[in-house]
């Protein structure tokens, strides 16, 4: 049996135990989350059993996203390392790139993303309110991986964008800066947008 035949099944199961810790996890944040709820018709709803069960289940279907990125990550990267550099190629909208490449691109983007998103939120929740620090890391990695997944279908419909009888033009590495870049754009857009139209807080103490 060779190396790779076997990783499979062992990220599988990592990915299960995701979902088993993401869930044990929500089990511990669920009566937290409910004694914050201030609306009465909501605490209502949340009284009943089977709205307790789904909101569980939201939230360790959430809180278990980290836990299944890193497991994608690690397969990504091992399947980047142990690959032969003779497989077929990754067809893009400018060009033909090889697997490690594309695939190296959306590890350093997850990386890029948790560590931003960490960076950015980790004096956002008090460390001394509601939540212990295992439970606010959760949550902001939690963030992160909405937002990392929001990111990667950009960057994949614009890896992947097709026009009617279009013609492909094989620009190779270079082609796939290229759609980088024009992603990264995109999100520079978004961006300056929310900045825009979200309401802007007034400063404390006014």
């Amino acid at each position: 049996m060779d190396t790779i035949s076997w990783i499979n099944p062992v990220l599988n199961i990592l990915v299960i135990l995701g979902a088993i810790v993401g869930l044990w996890m929500a089990g511990i944040l669920l009566p937290t989350v409910i004694t914050g709820i201030h609306s009465e018709s909501l605490r209502e709803i949340i009284s009943n059993p089977f709205a307790k069960i789904m909101l569980w289940a939201a939230l360790g279907a959430l809180f278990a996203l980290p836990l299944i990125d890193i497991v994608s990550w690690l397969g990504n990267l091992v399947n980047i390392v142990l690959e032969s550099q003779g497989g077929s190629n990754v067809s893009t909208v400018l060009g033909m790139i090889s697997p490690q490449v594309y695939s190296s691109f959306f590890l350093f983007l997850m990386l890029a993303v948790y560590g931003l998103t960490l960076w950015l939120a980790k004096d956002y929740l008090p460390a001394h309110g509601q939540f212990n620090q295992v439970e606010r890391y959760f949550i902001i990695l939690s963030i992160a991986s909405l937002i990392y997944r929001g990111i990667q279908i950009i960057f994949t419909q614009i890896f992947f964008f097709q026009l009617p009888n279009q013609n492909v033009q094989n620009y190779g590495i270079t082609g796939f800066m290229l759609e980088i870049l024009i992603g990264f754009a995109i999100l520079a857009v978004i961006l300056v947008g929310l900045n825009r139209f979200l309401p802007n807080h007034p400063a404390s103490g006014e």
